[in-house]
């Protein structure tokens, strides 16, 4: 997390700025989850996943159809 008081030109010697640049790169090794990882309540298996989405995509699709 950066500091509240950082500055552009700290930011740039910190994380970016060229390749002659020490010190990590954004997008390359600083990496994110996203804002919504603080929502992430579980870690579902590949198939619970995949039938969660086919649920919701049915139950999508089936009250898409009442709106004809």
């Amino acid at each position: 997390q950066l500091p509240n008081d950082m500055q552009k030109e700290r930011a740039a010697e910190l994380y970016g700025g060229g390749a002659a640049t020490p010190g990590p790169k954004r997008w390359v090794d600083i990496w994110s989850a996203g804002h919504a990882v603080g929502g992430v309540a579980g870690v579902p298996s590949v198939a619970e996943l995949v039938q969660t989405t086919e649920r919701e995509y049915q139950a999508a699709r089936a009250a898409s159809a009442l709106l004809n």
